[in-house]
């Protein structure tokens, strides 16, 4: 069961500018998952990298080039839970604490 406490949902609106090529997550505490438009693109997990990047597929930015119009993107950040123990425990935050670059 999700409660509304575990997640946390990242939304951006952006006007065609050129092509977006990817999205890149700095400090994703624990795992997120990407959309563009509604459609899932891919996770980026703690447990194995703090920082990655999704790649956008060459059919969805045709198709957003040629509605010239904005396009959303939605990022799903997933806690995982908690440090309960030692010197983590005051610096365990959740979300993506740095930067989300297009």
């Amino acid at each position: 069961t999700i409660t509304s406490t575990s997640v946390r949902v990242y939304s951006c609106m952006r006007w065609v500018e050129g092509d977006v090529y990817n999205i890149s997550l700095y400090g994703v505490h624990d795992r997120a998952a990407v959309y563009l438009d509604n459609v899932y693109l891919g996770t980026v997990n703690r447990m194995t990298f703090l920082n990655g990047s999704v790649t956008v597929p060459s059919y969805l930015r045709e198709r957003l080039v040629a509605m010239d119009t904005g396009y959303t993107i939605r990022i799903l950040v997933e806690n995982l839970g908690r440090v309960n123990h030692g010197s983590y425990m005051a610096v365990d935050r959740k979300g993506i604490t740095m930067l989300v670059t297009f």
